[in-house]
């Protein structure tokens, strides 16, 4: 009994060993595997070293190429580089750059083989003006600072209406400009607000400024009157009425425009009006 009890301890232990070493040389093989694919990672072939910046006009070509450096020379895990040609953080790099910098619109990437990143940018184009103020008559002679010299009066819009980049307050008829009481970040409806003041140009109405209300909208004419409008109003129906009542008005009178002081277009196809 004795010697049968001492085969099967000697048994086990030979199992034992044998399990030992299987699994010494899987965690030996592993860390080997392991290693060796650190180390493609880390061969300087793959390391992106050369980045080159396209579609830029106003967005500095180095502060981009800083802001993307700046990313890839972190580590995935601590152990990985980011700048490894295959493993690039674009999306990383994409929401850093969007962050950053407010004029540029999209970003799109471009791997040249082995060790080039292409960063191309769309920038948004200057579309009007924001300008903080309820009336904006004051700005047209004031300097683009806050009454304390905190903020700036006016930034740029694109043709989205987002609103970006510090501006100066521009003279004349360069930008529509939109004036408000508050801070915002996109002008709510502002493509059908600009179409709407596309459309009245066929009745020689130039509309220059916006004041956007809590309720209403008042749009000045160049010549100084201006057009109330509810803020939810339906503006392809609304440039409607309005070129079919100046058509009107213009016939009966030709200086019509230059004697207006406000058109109300707030209770439908019913037209208030009012002349100096």
């Amino acid at each position: 009994m004795a010697s049968k009890r001492l085969l099967k301890e000697n048994l086990r232990r030979r199992r034992r060993r044998r399990v030992f070493c299987l699994l010494k040389v899987f965690l030996t093989s592993s860390s080997l595997a392991l290693f060796a694919l650190l180390a493609l990672f880390y061969l300087p072939i793959f390391r992106v070293d050369k980045i080159a910046v396209e579609g830029n006009e106003t967005a500095s070509r180095g502060m981009i190429e800083e802001a993307a450096i700046g990313i890839m020379k972190e580590r995935y895990f601590f152990l990985i580089p980011k700048d490894n040609f295959f493993v690039l953080p674009e999306d990383e790099i994409r929401s850093t750059l969007l962050s950053s910098f407010e004029r540029i619109k999209e970003v799109k990437f471009e791997r040249e083989f082995p060790d080039t990143l292409v960063i191309k940018v769309k920038e948004r184009k200057p579309f009007a003006l924001f300008c903080l103020g309820a009336d904006g008559s004051w700005a047209e002679n004031a300097s683009n600072q806050s009454d304390d010299g905190s903020a700036p009066f006016c930034r740029f819009v694109d043709s989205g209406g987002f609103i970006f980049e510090d501006a100066a307050l521009f003279s004349g008829d360069i930008y529509v400009k939109f004036f408000a009481q508050r801070q915002m970040k996109k002008i709510e409806r502002f493509s059908e607000i600009m179409s709407f003041i596309k459309e009245a140009t066929k009745a020689d109405v130039h509309l220059v400024k916006v004041l956007l209300g809590n309720e209403e909208l008042k749009l000045y004419d160049r010549r100084g009157w201006y057009l109330l409008l509810n803020k939810g109003e339906d503006m392809d129906k609304a440039a409607s009425n309005l070129l079919v009542f100046l058509q009107n008005k213009t016939k009966a009178s030709a200086g019509f425009l230059s004697e207006l002081d406000y058109v109300d277009l707030r209770f439908g196809n019913k037209i208030y009006y009012k002349t100096r």
